[in-house]
């Protein structure tokens, strides 16, 4: 391994240990909610800030993030996208269902993993706009490598309020 890879490789294995750890152990680990926040990045000049609405949940204990939601709407479409984060170490091929309040799950495939975790996204259509708008809560549900469901609840109360903030 080359010299200038070493530090960065031992880094790597070491998010990687703490985020399989906190998959393998989520039935025993106790998590919250941050609710709904609005996150800004710097504009460019000439150019509006990109802002987006982001919800997480994390271990209580580590404080680690098992479960990232964000909607933006990006300049260029006007149209809101979703990113939806879950750790590494879950079953890549089962993908990951989406239960908007008392709705039923819709299933979308994983896009990509990255060190950060594993994404999921697309545009979000008026009627689950709507849905966000409307309900109580999102649920997340994806397996973990020994085939069991994992559930991740997102509360929707403040979606609304930080929607309108990232329009």
């Amino acid at each position: 391994m080359r010299l200038w890879l070493r530090p960065f490789a031992a880094s790597a294995a070491a998010l990687l240990t703490g985020v399989i750890s906190l998959g393998a152990a989520s039935a025993q680990t106790a998590y919250s909610s941050s609710g709904w926040r609005v996150e800004c990045s710097p504009a460019a000049a000439g150019k509006s800030m990109d802002c987006q609405a982001v919800a997480q949940v994390t271990a209580r204990q580590t404080g680690q993030v098992f479960v990232s939601v964000t909607v933006r709407v990006p300049a260029a479409t006007k149209k809101p996208v979703l990113l939806i984060q879950i750790p590494l170490g879950m079953l890549v091929s089962g993908g990951v269902n989406l239960t908007i309040g008392s709705g039923t799950a819709q299933p979308y495939a994983i896009q990509t993993c990255t060190v950060s975790g594993c994404f999921i996204g697309g545009e979000v259509s008026p009627a689950m706009l709507r849905e966000l708008l409307a309900s109580q809560q999102l649920k997340v549900t994806f397996q973990n490598l020994d085939k069991q469901t994992v559930t991740a609840t997102i509360p929707l109360a403040g979606f609304e309020p930080a929607y309108k903030k990232i329009q």
